[in-house]
């Protein structure tokens, strides 16, 4: 029997994990009331947020680098009076 659920349609794909991980997700989706999937979910969409802050930040250390670094060379570009 084919499933016509709405879920079908959502993007999917094939995951290789390593040995046990499986087995460790299955436990913590039964742990939290969810379906594995529900589980790997909920677990991308808690670490997304983190991931994109912690990029956000770099760019802004490495802004701030530059400026540091721009500044240093125009310092050394003026002759002491």
């Amino acid at each position: 029997m084919i499933q016509n659920s709405a879920s079908r349609l959502l993007d999917q794909f094939v995951v290789r994990m390593p040995a046990g991980m499986r087995d460790r997700l299955k436990a913590a989706a039964k742990a939290n009331g969810r379906s594995l999937n529900a589980e790997i979910v909920s677990r991308l969409q808690n670490e997304l947020p983190s991931i994109a802050e912690a990029l956000i930040e770099a760019s802004r250390a490495a802004a701030r680098l530059e400026a540091a670094i721009a500044a240093a060379g125009m310092a050394s570009s003026h002759p002491e009076d």
